[in-house]
Order: structure tokens, then sequence, then C-alpha cells
């Protein structure tokens, strides 16, 4: 019984102080969430600058969302997958010197605690020594100490996260767009108010996703602000380039 309040104690101490989340994820849901809001609301200013049509608009609108989905979500997979490949070759690497040249790599790694982190040289030994019985958190801890790499990620992660990257940019991209196809459906013609709407649609969903961020990483309220800022510079410097071009091709 003792052990389990315990265990209960920690993990409520865990969940309290921090971060609830799978930040991989996460991050590829903010990123292309976000970079979908913006850059769909920006093609939309910069139409509406250049008074181009609703449907118009609606085209190429929605051409940009699927075709920068999948740009993103591939994008995402190969960088990943490529930066995966070459942590497998050090790890592999640190894994031959481990089995054959044991105690070179624990000078070394030794030698790289005193340097960078200022550990006594007597401790960071008996550190390495201690740690270099168990083969893995030793590669691990040499591959973030040497070359500043992290272990490789399972490959079913990474097209987890490019998965959540076009997908978070489809769903989001779109939200601006909506105000377009209901006036489309319902005939309606007031561009200024329509595009109010739209503005005010992708500011509620970057915020919307700012909130998720604040929430997951327990950042301040802050962060809203910036998102907010964000998408509006984007959407104001598209909606001038598209009016000034405009003027200037009449």
């Amino acid at each position: 019984m003792e052990h389990l309040q315990i265990e209960e104690s920690l993990n409520h101490h865990l969940e309290e102080k921090h971060p609830n989340l799978h930040s991989k994820n996460l991050k590829c849901l903010i990123y292309g969430g976000l970079d979908g809001i913006i850059t769909t609301f920006a093609i939309i200013s910069s139409c509406f600058g250049a008074n181009m049509t609703i449907k118009t608009i609606l085209i190429l609108g929605f051409s940009n969302v699927i075709a920068d989905a999948l740009s993103m979500g591939l994008g995402e997979y190969i960088s990943s997958d490529l930066e995966r490949d070459y942590i497998k070759s050090e790890l592999e690497k640190e894994e031959y010197e481990y089995n054959n040249n044991l105690d070179e790599e624990v000078n070394e790694l030794s030698n790289i605690l005193q340097k960078n982190d200022n550990i006594d040289s007597i401790d960071s030994r008996n550190i390495v020594v201690t740690l270099s019985k168990y083969k893995v958190p030793f590669l691990e801890l040499m591959l973030k100490k040497e070359l500043d790499l992290e272990m490789p990620e399972n490959r079913s992660n990474i097209i987890t996260g490019s998965i959540y990257t076009f997908s978070s940019f489809i769903f989001f991209g779109s939200i601006p767009l909506i105000p377009y196809i209901i006036s489309l459906i319902v005939k309606a013609d007031e561009t200024l108010i329509i595009f109010i709407i739209s503005y005010i649609c992708s500011i509620f969903s970057v915020i919307l996703l700012g909130f998720l961020y604040v929430r997951k990483t327990k950042q301040t309220l802050f962060y809203l602000l910036k998102f907010a800022i964000s998408a509006t510079l984007a959407a104001g410097s598209a909606f001038s380039v598209g009016y000034i071009l405009e003027s200037l091709l009449k």
C-alpha cells in the first residue's frame, strides 16, 4: 500500500510539474497547423488585395492546402529519415568502438565531461566507468556528448510525425477558406465582410493551436499573443504585396 501511495505521489508530481506531451507529435501538430493557417490566409490576403474573385481565392487556396500539406508531410518524413540513417551510422561506429576499444572510449568520454561540463577528473572517471557497464546508456551519452546527437527514432514514429504534419496542415489550413465556401453556396458577394470573417476564423484557429501548446507544455499565455501576431504579420505582408502588384500591373 505504501509503495502504491509513493508511486501515485510521484506520478502526480510529474504530471503537475512537467509537460504532458509527446514532443515530436506535438511539434508536428503545431508546426503543420500553424503553417497551414498562415500560408492559406496569406494567399487569401494577397488575392483580396489584388481584387480577385471568390472562386479564384478558393481554387488557389485549396490548391495550396493540398500541395503544401503533401510537401510538408513528405519533407518531414524524408528529413527525419535521413537524419535517422545518419545517426544510425554514427551509432554503429560508436558501438564498434565500445565492443573493441572500450578503454579508449571511457577515456574519451571522461575527458569530454571534464572539459564541457566542468566535472572533476576523478568524478568523471567514476561516472563513465560505472556507465560503461551498461551498453545502451553509455552509447546514448557518447552520442550526445561527442556528436550532439540523440538516439535514432523508430521509423514508425517518423511516419506518425509526418502524418501529424500532413493532417494538421490540411485541417487547420482549410479553416480560413470556410467563409468563402459558405459565401459561394449562399451566393454572397460582400468580399470585405467575407475577408474579415476569414481573418477572425484564422486568428481563432491560431489561438486554439497556441492554447494547445500552452496547455501541453505548461508555458505562459504570452505564447498565444506570439502566435496571433505571427499570423497577422504574415497576412498583412501578403495583402500589401497583392495590393501593390495589382495597382502596378493595371
